[in-house]
């Protein structure tokens, strides 16, 4: 919001020159595109907020597996600029997304282990009964030993508190070598008996990607995916490369506490975060750095100063 400015008025500085559009994130609304120069005068664009609606409907899965962990994704058919928004699934297995009244959208389902048969289905905003029904297809199950020991997350964490505790595996599937877009990501969890799976595959040759909080990423190349149920065997993560950073103060106090954020910027990116009060010259330490070009920022929370090191591992 700007002060002093009409209500409900926004305004984005900093612009490079180019043709821009405002995209409401929820329903993918888009603004008329405007030219922007340098030097030029301020370009204004407006939101008619009261075109948006629902899609609403129901995600249907076989007996036995958990609608709830299903995302529904959204996007505008022939408008790949626009993105996409998602939601995700209530107890009963009802949805809601955000649209414009009228609009041709494309929903997708992205669910660990089943699939949406075609891949897709076609709404409009303002529908309100539409079913996505999932099914079982090809299916690929491992082991992570070191993942499967760890402590299974606690009964406050809800039912879907899964997604960010420590028992989470996510693999990113690709056609080729990995790059910035997967054809599935999926995080998933061990059953019982130390077994997680990852279904929703056609048939062909995919690399698979692995990766954990705190360990290194593992690549498997020229993974032959079949129909029915295929076992990968054990997959061996290790903590890869820790980052030590030894941080003083230039004035020889005790510094308050430091933040370390390091983004992986070959593909696919990731990210590994450490913080803590540096005491007695002891090292700051994140672990988990897989190979690639990586920046790590040293960030002090309290001011938001920081200081970027570039830095490489092999």
């Amino acid at each position: 919001p700007v002060e002093g400015s009409e209500p409900n008025t926004q305004r984005f500085g900093g612009m490079a020159a180019g043709r821009f559009r405002v995209i409401e994130a929820n329903s993918r609304l888009a603004s008329d595109a405007v030219d922007l120069e340098v030097g030029g005068e301020p370009a204004q664009v407006f939101l008619d907020l009261s075109v948006l609606t629902w899609i609403r409907g129901r995600v249907v899965v076989p007996e036995g597996h958990n609608a709830r962990q299903a995302q529904v994704r959204s996007s505008v058919p022939g408008d790949a600029a626009a993105g996409t928004s998602s939601t995700g699934i209530q107890r009963n297995g009802r949805f809601a997304l955000r649209a414009v009244r009228g609009q041709p959208s494309v929903l997708r389902v992205v669910h660990p282990v089943l699939a949406l048969p075609g891949g897709s289905v076609r709404a409009r905003g303002g529908d309100s009964d539409v079913t996505l029904r999932l099914v079982e297809t090809n299916t690929l199950t491992f082991r992570v030993p070191v993942i499967s020991a760890q402590a299974s997350p606690t009964p406050s964490m809800g039912r879907r508190g899964w997604r960010n505790n420590n028992r989470n595996v996510m693999v990113r599937v690709f056609r080729g070598a990995p790059g910035p877009e997967p054809v599935k990501t999926a995080w998933v969890q061990p059953d019982g008996e130390g077994v997680f799976r990852i279904g929703g595959l056609e048939p062909g040759r995919y690399t698979l990607w692995f990766e954990a909080q705190g360990y290194a990423h593992v690549i498997r190349q020229a993974v032959q995916v079949g129909k029915g149920a295929q076992d990968l065997g054990v997959i061996q993560m290790t903590r890869g490369t820790t980052l030590r950073l030894f941080v003083r103060s230039r004035s020889g106090k005790e510094l308050p506490r430091v933040w370390a954020q390091c983004q992986r910027l070959d593909q696919p990116q990731y990210w590994r975060n450490g913080g803590g009060i540096p005491k007695g010259g002891a090292p700051l330490q994140v672990a988990g750095l897989g190979e690639g070009r990586w920046r790590v920022r040293v960030i002090k929370p309290v001011s938001y100063t920081h200081l970027t090191l570039p830095t490489k591992i092999v």
